[in-house]
């Protein structure tokens, strides 16, 4: 029986206690004044529980929830002045007295902690601490809700109000208590909700929420996962998406299932697999396929865009525009010095959707003739982590008739190459289709070679290999045939 009565008490501080289980312990407690004294004891609320509870109702319960919520120093502080109380009263009580009552005293603990305990865990089902950092690579760190930060340690509970960053090449896994997964990569902050509220917010960055486990179990079921953007309230329900955001925008991308989407003004749609929806401020688009578009274009026609390597030229440009960009001095991924044209960088949303008929396009001309390595920079559809795949076109790896940059020098040019012809270096495999293109870059082998490109852009159709011809309208517009 003292074996029964134990595990009993144990469970009971566990949190872990059967409604089977709790009747059972309250039985005891009832025919035997020692096991509910012993309870009073172990959850050190007997001198709380005996000041407070028939005297002053009210008190005892903003008592116990304000135990229950302090932090460790002030449960100590408040526990030893509620115990110093009850020493001063209890040399005014007779032991058989307190025997009498503490049984009717212990059922009510009981009923009123499973309360505490109850409401507490369905509390937690809305709050931050549902989710827990399963594991992380590279650079990911955890701010406080007052601004502190906390070690991102594999296994570590996120709180209400942290917010979780990953940085540059890295990413991090989230579990959710209900079975939800959110794989966060790349440039990424999630703030995680206030007591009180279940919108887990994306600052920025990309979001990748993986399909709830299926629970066949009679345990409650948790509250489905809300993600926040600037942009709207996505409600994530069982499904498994790409959620990507940016101040200008919000893609949505449903791989499998179905989710919500709300924005201001009350306007929502429901974005089910193989459909994507871009929202923004005031408007919201359903349509099929990828968030991220078949083709891209830049002109440098408003100026060199924020993200780009290399400088702006404004002179001896092709009849009506006015822009290119030029070479610039940079650094390789080697940390060498090297002259380059890089695109913007856009993992969130991708510049273009890659197939096997997608073709990049560039108007260029030379100061000088040199060899250039053509570089690309891919990600998968669904990016479970944040590295991406390097993609490049050798020039060694050109033949002599597709030659694109032995062409006569200051002459403007148009060249086409299928992007099914660059290969990973490593592997040598080629891009896989629905890949997503998210940078381009242009390496000439010699600095003074002076590459510029006025305008560059994806299309879908072409001839399937590399081709090259004098610049003409025609060609600008609709690129080689």
């Amino acid at each position: 029986m003292n074996s029964d009565r134990e595990t009993l008490i144990e469970l009971l501080l566990a949190g872990e206690l059967s409604d089977a289980q709790r009747v059972q312990l309250s039985e005891l407690a009832a025919a035997d004044a020692s096991v509910a004294e012993e309870i009073l004891d172990q959850m050190w609320l007997e001198p709380l529980l005996r000041d407070s509870l028939s005297s002053d109702p009210d008190t005892f319960v903003r008592r116990v929830e304000a135990t229950f919520e302090c932090d460790d120093a002030d449960t100590t502080q408040f526990t030893d002045q509620l115990l110093d109380a009850w020493s001063d009263r209890i040399a005014q009580r007779s032991r058989s007295r307190r025997l009498r009552t503490v049984s009717a005293i212990a059922l009510a603990v009981l009923a009123f902690v499973a309360i505490v305990f109850l409401r507490k865990d369905s509390d937690q089902e809305l709050l931050a601490a549902t989710f827990r950092l399963q594991h992380s690579i590279g650079s990911v760190s955890i701010v406080s809700l007052d601004g502190s930060p906390r070690e991102a340690e594999p296994g570590v509970n996120l709180k209400p109000g942290d917010t979780l960053i990953t940085q540059g090449e890295s990413s991090a896994v989230l579990t959710c208590s209900n079975g939800t997964v959110l794989t966060l990569v790349r440039d990424t902050s999630l703030r995680f909700p206030v007591r009180g509220d279940r919108r887990v917010t994306l600052n920025s960055g990309t979001a990748v929420v993986g399909e709830a486990r299926s629970d066949k179990s009679n345990s409650p079921k948790t509250e489905t996962v809300m993600l926040e953007t600037q942009h709207g309230i996505l409600d994530v329900a069982d499904s498994q998406l790409v959620l990507a955001t940016t101040e200008r925008q919000t893609d949505l991308t449903v791989t499998h299932g179905h989710a919500v989407l709300k924005i201001s003004g009350g306007k929502s749609i429901t974005v089910s697999s193989g459909e994507c929806a871009i929202a923004k401020t005031e408007s919201l688009d359903l349509r099929r396929g990828s968030a991220t578009p078949d083709e891209w274009s830049e002109d440098f026609e408003a100026g060199l865009p924020d993200g780009w390597t290399g400088h702006l030229i404004g002179k001896d440009l092709p009849a009506g525009s006015r822009g290119a960009v030029g070479t610039a001095r940079s650094t390789n991924a080697d940390g060498e010095d090297c002259h380059q044209i890089w695109s913007v960088s856009q993992w969130e949303h991708g510049l273009a959707v890659v197939h096997p008929d997608t073709h990049l396009n560039f108007a260029y001309r030379f100061k000088k003739a040199d060899r250039v390595l053509v570089l690309a920079l891919l990600r998968s559809p669904v990016p479970v982590s944040a590295a991406h795949d390097v993609q490049m076109l050798q020039p060694s790896e050109v033949p002599d008739s597709e030659r694109w940059w032995e062409v006569p020098v200051g002459k403007w040019y148009v060249a086409s190459i299928p992007l099914a012809r660059l290969s990973n270096p490593v592997t040598r495999e080629h891009p896989e289709a629905s890949s997503i293109a998210t940078a381009f870059n242009f390496r000439p082998q010699d600095d003074a070679c002076g590459l510029i490109i006025d305008r560059m852009w994806l299309s879908r159709g072409g001839p399937g290999r590399i081709t090259f011809q004098p610049l003409t309208p025609e060609a600008d517009s609709s690129g080689p045939q």
